[in-house]
């Protein structure tokens, strides 16, 4: 089979764009392209930490509050990880080794960068919410499972779905995943630092 010369340059000059975009910009684009232009430029999934731990002040965290951290050079996003506070000093967050389970604050201090957001509903909605994301430890950490996958999920997924369950949807998702920056988005949250 032969290969056009237009199909190819369509393919070179799409690849140049995205390795010219700006980040700035390449955030607003979907998900794979988003991937796809971070990826040619050297970035990887979670980004690297810097060494430098973040100042998040976790004292005055709630039941149902979102912590969102990231590092530079991520491929999905400004922020790459979200947990849900659940109490007691611990978060329900999860990630490819070792699937969804309760993890302690201090580990979202080696993040280079990090937002704490306050979910401005009732409290017992954010109590729900906290119980229903209790309910996903145990299972498989997967970040491009759907919505509807009741055995697979992934950080966002877990704060999105919970609070979806307890009959808040705190963001409209654009396509098949919910990213960290989306729920920055929500008009529930308001950013405490």
């Amino acid at each position: 089979m032969k290969i056009s010369k237009l199909f190819v340059f369509v393919i070179l000059l799409s690849i140049f764009f995205l390795l010219i975009i700006p980040e700035n910009i390449a955030y607003n684009l979907p998900i794979y392209l988003r991937v796809i232009s971070f990826s040619l430029k050297g970035n990887f999934a979670d980004g690297f930490f810097d060494g430098k731990p973040n100042l998040l002040d976790f004292s005055h965290l709630e039941i149902g509050d979102i912590i969102l951290v990231g590092n530079p050079r991520s491929v999905y996003g400004h922020y790459t990880h979200a947990a849900m506070y659940v109490g007691n000093g611990f978060t329900v967050d999860g990630n490819i080794g070792e699937g969804i389970r309760y993890v302690p604050i201090n580990h979202y201090r080696y993040y280079t960068y990090g937002k704490i957001l306050r979910v401005n509903l009732p409290k017992e909605i954010k109590l729900k919410a906290a119980y229903f994301a209790q309910k996903e430890i145990g299972k498989v950490f997967f970040l491009t499972t759907s919505f509807d996958n009741p055995y697979l999920t992934y950080c966002t997924k877990i704060i999105y779905s919970s609070y979806k369950k307890a009959n808040v949807e705190l963001i409209k998702p654009s396509g098949f995943l919910v990213l960290p920056d989306d729920i920055l988005k929500s008009r529930y949250v308001t950013i405490l630092q």
